[in-house]
């Protein structure tokens, strides 16, 4: 994010009642803030956005109003691509607003945070506003293109996947134990695509499990360059229960990894916790000869879907990533807390390793330490990054300084 001057943003006040509206305009003015719009409800709050000739960067907005509330002034936000910074306020109680603020997340705004008008006070204003940061480019959020079927397809054949790694950080010492390896697509023109582009054209051509089969052999490759580099790091893997179920799998799994030179200790085979539970039985078997050749089983995203205690324990899974989420602002979610501290101690149970997801703050991060999590994936951490870029963060990272 870039650097930016509290006076120098632009900011849009929503509520019903013109006591409130007036006290958050004396504290906007307190702080230096000078361009300040207010309106009665969500209506009036649409029409603000529509017709100002400069975008808001904060938006403050009740839950509660007449005519439009702030649930549905969400939506209608979302609809324009609203990329500013978010912030509730209201009366609700304390749940109402850690649900407005997972509804405003998962509709892809940008929600800063949340003022109880009972502790409406100036200090909690200025904390919020600061969490916000300028866009790094002003254009709207836009569903990425997909490519063609015909560009897919050739680029199968021609090399057009490539890898990207996110490291995963061993919370007790801050150090890389691993990374999780994530497809990407080079494109001449536009250079590297995100799996949002090509992964539905994967799907829909039938050549998901061809791209696996890529993906896993690329792995193995790279595993094997950094060993004769002195560099020793796990490798996640993400793979659809429905390759499992080929025949073939197993083998081609033990016997690329055998012949690259990579033991099985060091892979990490990730399922969603979506598909473990309503498919994984069907390829019980192999999941069961996979461990026993020690290769390490992950279920992915978990606290998304509908898990199954029984089915927990049935699939022997070695590691449980909790899904981002959970772990996102948790210290100021007690919903989300909660989450985590019982997912913490259900995988302690199972004797399954931890790694938390969407470490995104030095919060984010103390927490999950807190909690007893063994691991750490987020942008806390690192982004997803090339392999040149891999080893110099390694190297930095896992220094003695």
């Amino acid at each position: 994010m870039k650097n930016f001057n509290l006076a120098e943003l632009n900011v849009l006040l929503i509520d019903d009642d013109p006591l409130i509206l007036n006290l958050l305009s004396r504290f906007l003015n307190n702080l230096g803030i000078r361009r300040i719009a207010t309106a009665g409800n969500g209506s009036e709050g649409l029409v603000a956005v529509d017709t100002n000739d400069q975008l808001y960067d904060v938006i403050l907005c009740d839950l509660n109003m007449p005519e439009m509330d702030g649930i549905h002034f969400l939506h209608r936000l979302a609809d324009r691509n609203f990329t500013g910074g978010l912030a509730f306020l209201s009366g609700e109680d304390e749940r109402m607003l850690e649900t407005s603020f997972e509804l405003a997340n998962s509709l892809n705004l940008n929600c800063i945070g949340t003022i109880s008008k009972p502790r409406l006070h100036q200090d909690t204003l200025l904390t919020i506003l600061k969490k916000y940061g300028p866009p790094d480019t002003p254009h709207p959020k836009t569903r990425p293109s997909l490519i063609s079927e015909e560009e897919f397809l050739n680029g199968l054949e021609t090399g057009a996947v490539d890898l990207y790694y996110q490291p995963k950080v061993m919370i007790d010492s801050g150090k890389v134990s691993g990374v999780e390896a994530l497809a990407r697509w080079k494109q001449n023109h536009n250079g590297v695509l995100a799996p949002a582009s090509f992964i539905p054209v994967a799907e829909a051509t039938g050549k998901m499990n061809e791209l696996t089969y890529i993906v896993y052999k690329k792995a193995m490759a790279q595993m094997s360059d950094w060993r004769k580099q002195g560099l020793e790091l796990d490798i996640s893997i993400n793979v659809s229960v429905n390759t499992f179920t080929l025949p073939e799998f197993p083998a081609f799994l033990i016997n690329t990894a055998h012949d690259h030179a990579v033991e099985y200790g060091k892979i990490i085979l990730e399922i969603t916790e979506s598909e473990a539970m309503a498919d994984a039985m069907k390829c019980l078997e192999t999941l069961m000869q996979l461990r026993m050749k020690r290769f390490g089983l992950s279920i992915d995203d978990f606290g998304t879907g509908h898990s199954s205690l029984t089915k927990l324990k049935q699939i022997p899974f070695t590691e449980l990533k909790i899904d981002q989420s959970f772990v996102i602002n948790a210290e100021k979610n007690s919903s989300s807390r909660s989450i985590l501290e019982s997912t913490v101690d259900l995988a302690r149970k199972f004797k399954m390793k931890i790694v938390a997801e969407g470490v995104e703050t030095k919060e984010d991060w103390d927490l999950v330490k807190t909690m007893g999590c063994d691991y750490a994936q987020g942008y806390y951490c690192a982004r997803p990054m090339p392999n040149n870029a891999l080893l110099d963060y390694v190297k930095k990272s896992n220094s003695p300084a």
